[in-house]
C-alpha cells in the first residue's frame, strides 16, 4: 500500500513514521513523505536510523505519484504560533487541502484522511464534546486563534459535501508522544522542562481536563477505517479517559520528582476550555477501541523523553 504523508516533519507526523517503521517495516506499506522543508526531514529520518526506499520530497512533487492513502497532516497545533499566523493559518490549511482534493479528482479510489482538531467545535468546552454537540464560532469578532478552528469547520464542511469520495476527518484534541517539542508552551512540555531543568513549575490554581492520545491509538483508528468499506465521515479520536490538570502534576511529581508551586489566580474551573475532550465515540462504528487512558500515555511516553535526557 501506497501512503504519502503530507507534514512529514510535524510532531504526530513524526509519531507515526517512527511508529510504522518500527512495527510495520516487513508489511507492504510503502512511506512517501512530503515536506515544507524536505531537506529537514531527511536529516532527522538519518539521524534515527529510519531508512525509507524514498527520501521525502517537497509539496510541489506530490501531485506526481500514485496513493493508496493519502494522509494530511499539515499545520500546527502551537498555540504562540496559530496566534502569530493569525488569518494566514486559514489560507494555508485550505491551499493544502486544495492540493489533495484536486489529486482525488484525478484518483477517485484513493482514500484522504484529514487530521483536524477539537478547536473545529469551536472554543467553548465548559462541557466535553457529545456527538450532537454544535460547532459555535463567533464570526462576528474572530480573534487570531479562531482561525484555526474555523479553518478546520470549513475543510470539514467542504469534505461533508464530497459525499463520493472516502475522506475521513479525525479531530485530535491533546495529542502526545516522546517527539514533541519541548519548547511548545504546553502543561506537559513545562512539567518535564522543569524536571530537566530541575527547577520549581510555577502554574496558576485552575483545573482542567484533557484527553491524551498517541500514536498506538491513531494508527489503530487509521486501520479501522482501512479495514472498512470506503466512506466518507468524520470522528473524535479519544482515549479510554481523559485526565485532570491535578492528576498530571501529582503523576509527574511521583513519577518523576516534579516540584510545582500553585499560585491563586481566581480562575474558574468552567472557563472555556475546562473540559477540551470528547464524548463523541462515533468512532467506536468502524471498530475502534482505545487501548490506552491518558495517564498511562503521558507516563510511558514522558518516560521516554526524560530517560534520553
Amino acid at each position: 500500500m501506497k501512503i504519502a504523508i503530507l507534514g512529514a516533519s510535524g510532531h504526530i507526523a513524526k509519531s507515526m513514521i517512527d511508529y510504522l517503521w518500527k512495527y510495520d517495516r516487513k508489511s507492504a506499506l510503502d512511506l512517501r513523505l512530503f515536506g515544507r522543508t524536505p531537506e529537514n526531514v531527511n536529516h532527522w529520518l538519518a539521524v534515527h536510523g529510519i531508512l525509507l526506499p524514498i527520501e521525502c520530497k517537497s509539496f510541489s512533487q506530490f501531485e506526481n505519484g500514485v496513493y493508496d492513502l493519502v494522509i494530511n497532516m499539515v499545520g500546527t497545533s502551537n498555540s504562540s504560533e496559530i496566534k502569530r499566523l493569525g488569518s494566514k493559518i486559514f489560507d494555508t490549511a485550505l491551499a493544502y487541502d486544495d492540493v489533495v482534493l484536486r489529486y482525488l479528482r484525478m484518483h477517485p479510489t484513493c482514500r484522504y484522511f484529514f487530521l483536524s482538531s477539537g478547536a473545529v467545535y469551536g472554543n467553548d468546552f465548559a462541557q466535553a464534546a457529545q456527538e450532537a454537540t454544535m460547532a459555535r464560532h463567533q464570526i462576528n469578532s474572530s480573534t487570531n486563534f479562531d482561525w484555526y478552528g474555523v479553518s478546520k469547520f470549513c475543510i470539514e464542511a467542504r469534505h461533508r459535501a464530497l459525499v463520493d469520495y472516502a475522506i475521513v476527518d479525525i479531530r485530535v484534541f491533546s495529542y502526545f508522544s516522546a517527539w514533541i517539542d519541548l519548547v511548545q508552551p504546553f502543561l506537559l512540555t513545562d512539567a518535564m522542562s522543569a524536571i530537566q531543568q530541575n527547577s520549581v513549575l510555577q502554574t496558576d490554581d485552575s483545573d482542567f481536563w484533557r484527553d491524551y492520545v498517541g500514536v498506538v491509538d491513531l494508527a489503530q483508528l487509521l486501520n479501522c477505517f482501512m479495514d472498512s468499506a470506503p466512506c466518507n465521515a468524520c470522528v473524535d479520536l479519544y482515549s479510554k479517559n481523559p485526565m485532570q490538570k491535578s492528576e498530571v502534576l501529582e503523576l509527574f511529581k511521583t513519577d518523576f520528582g516534579l516540584r510545582y508551586t500553585l499560585n491563586i489566580s481566581g480562575a474558574v474551573t468552567t472557563s472555556l476550555r475546562a473540559m477540551y475532550f470528547s464524548r463523541n465515540h462515533s468512532a467506536a462504528r468502524w471498530g475502534y477501541s482505545p487501548s490506552q487512558d491518558s495517564r498511562e500515555l503521558v507516563s510511558t511516553e514522558a518516560r521516554k523523553i526524560l530517560e534520553a535526557f
